[in-house]
């Protein structure tokens, strides 16, 4: 993923809210416990009079009463807060203006001080009329300044209504709260059965409360309930600085749509009615935790989620997260605002996280943007309905499984949904259904993943009955896409789709009629580098790529690797136009088993104009072998007004199966020409280059066109790599690396030589472009271990003989310009050799080996979309005589022979190295059969140096040290290899190359240094440089210990 994160796929669970944590409410009751431990007044509360000690009143302990006001204005004073208990109070509010009074009331709170409340189920404010005076309004003007709130709500278990709250406002009157804090629970001593929070209804009614702190609601049947009745507005804003907190509950036998809603909104009654909500916060978040609805707006209404800073999570459990309709019979507007600069979360376990219907809006904005459903559809929009989310990310993610009804988006009946972000997640079993002249459009400047990991042949999007699916097509430079699964238009529906760069479509699409359904629209735009894996053939209307792999047989679904052809599913795409240059298109065909009844092949089928210059990557699938000239059927049809040229991978127009050897081209025939009664002339006419109507068909050539590897590669990529790397050269040049092996091996063997163990150590670098013009380069490294001994020895002469293991590992590199490819070469070799001193400098050296040599190669397998490797192991024998002299040039003052001197030595060698052939295949079914190799190579050189001994005329001290300078030509006279190659397709050619062939030149230096009468360290440093042969350069350390 990725790098974008993908969704996890849990059930979800309701997020957490760090803030909401450390409750305010026991930090309130442990206040309140603590002021009535020390309270210094019990009285019922007294309007005008002014408590400067803390008030507690319970009536006695009954707990039962009511705070009455009839006309006028009261005003109660609570300066170090209150506790009031009415929790047994019967069938009247804790502060009850008379119904037929127009009351006006206010409650002040000392700084920091709480006001506890505890109220039966009519809770503890309710400003209403009697049930007789309707036509009568009395309006109630309410408002609570200073202090912390803390009202405790009562318990109703027989039918409630929206009136049942805690804090309730009708008819025209007002609720104004300014306070730290307001905090609304459920009383649980008293019973279970919950009554809401907070309820305005009956006509122009307004509940207002501002909070320096929080607002928080739990354990409530509902948090806010509105309901305008007439044609006016009902307002109820809430605003706190640090976060609001609604948790509601239906834990009543009854069920009304307000119960268990966060927020739950009515203003149906005409055009003129509106309910008017906000709730806003600071610093905070915004949290509706509920069992129903978390926001249910009908009719005309206005919601305002707006925070700052802090995020807004709306969680619903039974109903959605957001709800949002209308009377389909009045014209009115429903419009929910969702804002933040933080993050957005809606979720919703068991139903739609938004639903819309009927002129409805829902907007949402934020930075991240998370929308989920368990067990439905997560957005659905109806009837001229909207939603909108915009964002740094959205995601939109679907937990239900197979079930068609079940989307990430789903819309009908000409409602619109519009998602815009830096990236977007889609994630659901289906993405995108949509009817009925609805419209979807989802725009990405990033990222935007749909599906991407679902299975790939769900229904992503669906477009039916005049509806529109626009993907990135209202941004200016589209995002990445990452998608799965089927596009289908139909019944003059219309998807869109602009693929950024690097985007993955693995899919198909289908916009054809079917049954009683009539055909859809279907544009699809692929941008740089992007893929199309066709899983199922396909068809669109318009397809247009940019530089972009059109794959179609790749992809195998869950099976293993495909070795039949009954195995594989030949797709076929069809549009009506196709556009674009630098594409490739990867396809497969079977040409030994295709014919006019059985089509064996991917076609791209392409109506009406087809332009532009691409690529096609043929894979020739089986092992049978092809008894034909021609493909029967075409690969690609093109329709009048075209003008398409197709390549091969290599910029030419030649193809090959994997394992094979036989050369193929894709060719175009007019479609005034027949295929079938071509002649031969006729098709080699044919070329690459397709105007007007007509087809491709492959055709079998002679010789590869000029393309990629001009001239030099009569052969395809596979044959062509062996030859790189599996001839006998690579063996034959860790042979030849040990040419004047005899200081390489030993260093200097004169000056009083002991027995003795050495070892030495090797690197190098080669080139070489011996077996025809193929070749290739080489690193090697190696080490000898090796043991000697005097056989004979007198003041004259001497022969020492010894033997030595040797292991070399090469990673190699095949020649560009005939397709590259690598390998490894490990060897294993043992050597003996004998060598004869003279007194005079006369020296001579005799050498045998035998080697085994295990030899790797991958390379790219002739079709170009992937690679092929091989393995197999040889053996090869060597036998070398080097004979050489050294000539004193000067002593100097030193008359001892060889002890302080300047000398010539020159060298002739000639070596033999026989290479057994091996026979092996490829992993795509080549056959190899090397013929034997003899390398027979002569060496002339010659030495330059200076000896230098550490002691005087009369010491008798051994160490000395010698530098010399290297040089000489070398010549190879044999060589020669055949190689011959078994295509899968049946067909045999033979080559042949000559290894090494001409002469080289060598130079470099070589040192001694005796450290002791036991130790001696020896190197040398070369290059060589030849007609076939490079050494770039070539060291070798050596240590001998003399017993």
């Amino acid at each position: 993923m990725h790098s974008l994160e993908k969704p996890p796929f849990t059930k979800p669970t309701f997020l957490g809210n760090k803030k909401f944590h450390v409750s305010p409410i026991l930090f309130s009751v442990l206040v309140a416990l603590s002021e009535i431990a020390n309270a210094q007044i019990e009285e019922r509360p007294v309007a005008g009079k002014i408590y400067n000690e803390f008030l507690y009143w319970d009536n006695q302990g009954s707990k039962d009463f009511s705070i009455e006001q009839s006309s006028g204005n009261h005003i109660f004073t609570f300066n170090e807060g209150a506790y009031l208990d009415a929790s047994n109070g019967g069938n009247t509010s804790v502060f009850h203006p008379f119904f037929n009074y127009i009351v006006n009331t206010t409650i002040n709170v000392g700084k920091d001080k709480t006001l506890t409340i505890l109220s039966d189920a009519h809770g503890v404010i309710h400003l209403s009329n009697s049930d007789d005076s309707e036509n009568d309004i009395y309006p109630k003007n309410y408002q609570i300044i200073g202090g912390n709130l803390l009202f405790y709500s009562g318990d109703r278990s027989d039918q409630l209504d929206n009136g049942d709250s805690t804090l309730h406002v009708e008819d025209k009157s007002k609720l104004y709260i300014n306070s730290n804090n307001l905090q609304i629970v459920h009383n649980d001593s008293i019973g279970q059965n919950y009554i809401g929070a907070l309820s305005v209804t009956g006509t122009a009614s307004t509940l207002d409360i501002e909070l320096s702190d929080q607002f928080r609601a739990e354990g409530v049947l509902f948090g806010l309930a509105i309901q305008e009745l007439e044609g006016a507005t009902t307002k109820g804003y809430i605003h706190s600085d640090n976060g609001i907190f609604i948790k509601a509950s239906n834990n009543n036998a009854a069920a009304h749509g307000y119960y268990g809603a966060g927020l739950y909104a009515l203003g149906r009654y005409n055009e003129e009615s509106l309910v008017d909500i906000d709730l806003s916060t600071d610093d905070g978040d915004i949290r509706i935790e509920t069992q129903g609805y978390g926001i249910y707006s009908f009719g005309q209404v206005d919601i305002d989620l707006i925070s700052n800073t802090g995020n807004i999570y709306v969680l619903a459990d039974e109903k959605q997260a957001i709800y949002s309709s209308r009377d389909e019979t009045l014209e009115l507007s429903n419009d929910i605002l969702l804002q933040t600069e933080a993050n957005i979360n809606l979720q919703s376990i068991r139903s739609y996280a938004v639903r819309t219907t009927y002129d409805s809006m829902v907007t949402l904005k934020g930075k991240e943007i998370s929308l989920l459903s368990g067990d439905n559809s997560v957005i659905r929009t109806e009837g001229n309905s909207t939603f909108k989310a915009t964002g740094n990310k959205i995601s939109v993610t679907s937990l239900a499984n197979d079930d068609a009804a079940k989307t990430a988006l789903y819309a009908v009946g000409n409602s619109s949904q519009w998602l815009k972000a830096s990236d977007i997640v889609i994630d659901s079993y289906y993405g995108i259904h949509i009817w009925d002249q609805a419209q979807v459009n989802v725009d990405a400047t990033n990222e935007l993943f749909l599906n991407a990991d679902r299975e790939v042949d769900g229904l992503t999007v669906l477009a039916n009955g005049n509806a529109a699916v626009n993907i990135n097509k209202n941004v200016d430079k589209p995002s990445r896409v990452l998608m799965h699964g089927e596009l289908r238009s139909i019944n003059d529906g219309e998807i869109n789709v602009q693929f950024g760069k690097h985007s993955s479509f693995t899919g198909f699409t289908s916009s054809e009629a079917y049954s009683d359904n009539t055909a859809g629209t279907i544009n699809l735009n692929f941008d740089n580098k992007s893929t199309w894996t066709l899983i199922e053939s396909s068809t669109l209307t318009s397809l247009e790529m940019d530089d972009s792999l059109l794959d179609f047989s790749s992809w195998q679904g869950n099976q293993d690797v495909i070795s039949t052809r009954a195995e594989r599913s030949y797709h076929s795409l069809t549009t009506q136009n196709f556009s674009g240059n630098d594409n490739n298109f990867l396809m497969h065909i079977d040409l030994a088993n295709e014919s006019e009844t059985n089509v064996l092949t991917d076609q791209f089928i392409i109506t009406g104009s087809a332009t532009g210059t691409n690529t096609a990557t043929i894979a020739f699938d089986g092992s049978d072998v092809v008894n034909k000239t021609h493909s029967t059927n075409w690969l690609i049809s093109q329709g009048a007004g075209s003008n398409m040229t197709v390549t091969a991978p290599d910029g030419g127009n030649q193809y090959a199966p994997n394992g094979g050897i036989s050369w193929w081209a894709l060719k175009f025939v007019p479609e005034s020409q027949n295929a079938g009664d071509l002649t031969s002339d006729e098709w080699n006419a044919l070329n690459n280059k397709g105007e007007g109507a007509g087809k491709w068909y492959l055709v079998q050539t002679d010789e590869p066109s000029q393309g990629g590897n001009t001239g030099h590669a009569p052969l395809p990529p596979e044959a062509e790599q062996i030859q790189n790397l599996g001839s006998s050269v690579a063996q034959a040049v860790g042979w030849l690396s040990e040419k004047n092996d005899l200081r390489r091996r030993l260093g200097e063997v004169r000056y009083g030589s002991q027995a003795g163990a050495w070892a030495k150590a090797f690197t190098r670098q080669d080139r070489a472009e011996g077996f025809r013009y193929n070749g290739f380069k080489q690193e090697s490294t190696g080490i000898h271990i090796g043991y000697d001994t005097f056989a004979s020895q007198n003041e004259h002469t001497a022969w020492l003989v010894g033997a030595t293991f040797r292991y070399a590992h090469s990673k190699q590199e095949g020649i560009e310009t005939t397709y590259g490819g690598d390998g490894k070469l490990n060897e294993y070799s043992g050597k003996v050799y004998a060598t004869w001193m003279h007194e005079s400098g006369s020296y001579m050296d005799i050498l045998a080996q035998v080697g085994y040599y295990d030899q790797e190669i991958n390379g790219l397998n002739n079709v170009g979309n992937g690679s092929f490797d091989a393995d197999y192991h040889n053996w090869g024998y060597g036998a070398s005589v080097e004979v050489g002299h050294m000539f004193t040039v000067s002593n100097g003052s030193d008359d001892r022979p060889w002890y302080n001197h300047w000398f010539i030595e020159p060298q002739l060698e000639l070596s033999y190295f026989y290479v057994k052939g091996e026979d092996f295949k490829t992993s795509t079914g080549l056959k190899v059969e090397q013929g034997d190799a003899d390398f027979l190579t002569g060496r002339a050189g010659l030495v330059v140096g200076k000896k230098v001994n550490y002691g005087t005329l009369n010491d008798l001290d051994k160490r000395w040290y010698q530098i010399g300078v290297i040089g000489g030509v070398t010549h190879e006279f044999l060589g020669d290899q055949t190689i011959t190659f078994t295509g899968t397709e049946g067909k045999s050619a033979e080559v042949k190359g000559h290894g090494l062939g001409g002469t080289s030149f060598y130079y470099g230096m070589t040192a001694d240094w005796q450290v002791s009468d036991n130790v001696r360290l020896y190197g040398e440093v070369s290059r060589e440089e030849g007609e076939h042969y490079t050494k770039d350069y070539g060291v070798n350390v050596g240590f001998k210990y003399s017993f």
